[in-house]
């Protein structure tokens, strides 16, 4: 069989498009006829609503398509796929999906005030984030994922919590944890780029192969289970290369604009 045959094996996960089907509603519920209940001044966030199902949409590639089985018997590679989508796709599709307003009355309960404060501080975000993504390349880890539903969850949950958290200071929807400063951003990009060398470094040049499962999976490419995994990690630090600069060139814009403009009035 080859990738472009269990590519068109679409097949959908009711698991995942049931959950992802209640998300929505329960969204759409909370910005559609409960508004008037929480913010009723506030108008439908149509252009959020966007950018939510685009998230969703993200997510069900990335969980729900036929990526996520091949991912996980044939292809490390793609494996690193599915994490791009999970950690730079999703989150920041996510938070810029959620109205301010939505998000406000959770604040009011103060266990979920100290714990949005406490985790989302730059330094605090980003060690989780990447510790979660370092510690589940462990290879005894890994290949665990690779054989029990429930650990594979369990990963991909932690993946996405801890990416939700390290977009927070860079995208936070609520003044109330306001976003970082322009510079504070560009070293965070900068760190977060450092932060992932060492994973990349590990499955790019240690010359042997650290998953069995990959190891041992019939070939759909014409990739050696070493070829892959490199490809795997080059894939893995170029995202995250032009992700942390796209965040890096983005702050230093947005810094200059605000202060040639301050220098004009």
């Amino acid at each position: 069989m080859s990738l472009s045959e269990l590519l068109s094996d679409w097949t959908p996960s009711p698991e995942v498009g049931q959950g992802l089907a209640l998300l929505a509603l329960l969204y759409f519920l909370a910005v559609g006829p409960l508004r008037n209940q929480v913010a009723p001044a506030e108008p439908f966030p149509s252009r959020q609503a966007g950018w939510f199902l685009a998230s969703l949409a993200v997510l069900y590639l990335a969980v729900g398509s036929p990526l996520d089985a091949i991912a996980e018997r044939y292809l490390f590679s793609l494996h690193m796929v599915q994490h791009n989508l999970l950690m730079w796709t999703f989150p920041p599709l996510f938070l810029r999906g959620l109205p301010s307003w939505l998000l406000r009355p959770f604040l009011e309960f103060a266990p979920v005030r100290w714990a949005v404060r406490t985790f989302t501080r730059p330094v605090v975000a980003l060690a989780l984030f990447t510790l979660v993504f370092t510690v589940w390349h462990i290879p005894a880890l890994y290949e665990l994922t690779l054989r029990d539903r429930s650990v594979h969850f369990l990963e991909h949950a932690l993946i996405l919590g801890t990416s939700l958290l390290f977009w927070w200071p860079i995208l936070s929807p609520l003044p109330e944890i306001p976003r970082i400063h322009y510079g504070q951003q560009m070293l965070y990009a900068v760190a977060s780029m450092i932060a992932q060398t060492p994973v990349f470094f590990y499955l790019t040049f240690v010359g042997s192969v650290h998953y069995p499962t990959y190891a041992r999976a019939i070939r759909i490419v014409r990739l050696t289970p070493l070829e892959d995994q490199q490809l795997g990690g080059i894939l893995m630090k170029v995202v995250g290369g032009l992700v942390a600069f796209a965040i890096f060139a983005q702050a230093f814009w947005a810094w200059y604009r605000k202060e040639a403009g301050s220098r004009w009035k």
